[in-house]
């Protein structure tokens, strides 16, 4: 019989009922704050018709208007015009009261600047408050382990610049040591894992399949000459999006790999636990709605459909009905594990990434799904969408295969055609040899669009600086 840990468990096992009523009493209190504290939102409601008091429950949530990523970032450059902070109109508390000011990452527009305060680390921190505590607990970590924490903020792999945000979002309570990393010198990365006993690795998916590839070069087996028995993922499609992903780490690294959902602008929000089915919303954090993304309607419980987010915790920057873009699919069953949250058991991509090729439209994940199940790969691939002299689209897809690969045009052949199976689009499949295509820590480029203006700029900008770093 399997034994389950907790955190909070009183928040993670609560009664649906008892979770709703506890959103809404939240919900309530967050809607004065805001109405009271946010420049932002007072406008915008107030342009809406709509005062704080309207707000009593969750079906009345639903009144307000969206909060979309292009708004945020248009009041940011107003804000600056004005000569102000850029997140002065969102900003809940003085200036002084904020912390840590997180940049988006910027790969659809101009970076989104999201302040917070002491306590909204504490809770939510990305890094390691207690929405991710929970996580590390739900897939069994705790007292006796050490994490590495390996995205790229800064300083060395065992200190510096980097504690100030991992480290100052634990609760005092917390049992787990953190190694801070960031982007850059994976041997050493491998050494401090070996040499501290790191159990649980912290990463995005691509950058713990690449540290396997770079131990294996190095003569270590990940599988032995490390101790790491949990693997915690997110920041690119995981698990969740592309289940041949978990199978990969997993082989690579012989530990339990587990996925997770957030964002800098909402942090930590959905993380699985060790039943592996569907990311655990933290919904006594946030309330989570599902709506068309045609109608921009509430969907029915259990559709896939767009996913937004209204923040119940944190006093720096809340934001309510936050239009996140992804489309995704929520279960609302009781977990085996005993957790009543609604369970994220699909994360299809965002609306913005679907891409139209010759009138056909498909996600990248698809891509992925259809690679990463073809033996021989290494599951990475490169969408490469263009025009041709006369104007008509062209779509070509770069697949990384294994050196022992011995006949390239069977593979290449196969791989043509199970894109072909799966989108109903035929690509131009070009083959690379294993590390052709390049390594990220943090978000590895799947989609090249070369049709949208300044594109091919941008991309060869990127490259540039690459090289030069």
């Amino acid at each position: 019989m399997k034994e389950y840990q907790y955190w909070q468990k009183d928040l993670e096992t609560m009664p649906r009922e008892q979770l709703l009523a506890l959103q809404e009493d939240k919900l309530r209190r967050m809607m004065k704050y805001v109405w009271d504290r946010s420049a932002f939102y007072r406008r915008k409601f107030t342009e809406a018709g709509i005062h704080w008091q309207d707000i009593r429950g969750l079906e009345d949530l639903r009144q307000l208007p969206l909060t979309t990523k292009s708004e945020l970032r248009q009041n940011q450059i107003r804000c600056v015009e004005r000569g102000k902070a850029p997140y002065a109109d969102v900003l809940c508390v003085p200036e002084e009261d904020v912390s840590v000011i997180i940049s988006t990452a910027g790969t659809t527009g101009v970076p989104i600047l999201m302040p917070f305060t002491a306590e909204d680390r504490y809770n939510t921190s990305l890094a390691f408050g207690n929405s991710a505590l929970r996580g590390l607990y739900s897939v069994g970590g705790g007292k006796g382990d050490i994490l590495i924490y390996l995205y790229n903020m800064g300083g060395a792999i065992v200190g510096g610049g980097a504690g100030f945000i991992t480290v100052g979002g634990c609760p005092p309570n917390s049992p787990i040591p953190v190694i801070p990393g960031h982007i850059g010198k994976s041997k050493l990365i491998l050494e401090t894992m070996r040499t501290l006993g790191v159990t649980i690795l912290y990463a995005t998916p691509s950058f713990v399949l690449y540290l396997a590839e770079m131990a294996t070069k190095s003569g270590l087996d990940p599988r032995k000459d490390f101790q790491v028995r949990k693997i915690r993922v997110g920041g690119e499609p995981g698990p969740i999006a592309v289940p041949e992903m978990r199978t990969k780490i997993e082989k690579a690294w012989g530990a339990e790999c587990y996925d997770g959902w957030g964002q800098a602008e909402t942090q930590t929000r959905a993380i699985e636990c060790v039943e592996k089915c569907g990311g655990h919303a933290m919904e006594d954090m946030s309330v989570f709605e599902v709506i068309d993304p045609e109608t921009k309607k509430p969907l029915p419980l259990g559709e896939m459909g767009v996913l937004v987010v209204t923040s119940l915790t944190g006093n720096g920057s809340p934001l309510i009905r936050f239009d996140v873009n992804d489309l995704v699919r929520f279960n609302y069953e009781t977990c085996a594990c005993g957790r009543t949250s609604a369970r994220m058991t699909l994360i299809r991509g965002r609306t913005d990434d679907m891409l139209k090729v010759r009138s056909v439209r498909f996600y990248p994940e698809e891509i992925q799904k259809t690679v990463g199940a073809i033996p021989g790969g290494t599951g990475r691939y490169l969408v490469i969408v263009d025009k041709d002299p006369v104007g008509r689209d062209t779509f070509t897809v770069k697949v990384e295969h294994q050196s022992e690969v011995a006949d390239l045009e069977t593979f290449r052949k196969r791989v043509e055609v199970e894109i072909r199976n799966g989108i109903g689009l035929s690509p131009v499949v070009e083959l690379v040899p294993e590390g052709g295509l390049g390594r990220s820590a943090i978000k590895t480029t799947t989609i090249l669009d070369f049709r949208k203006p300044g594109a091919r700029e941008a991309y060869e900008e990127k490259v540039k600086l690459s090289k030069a770093y």
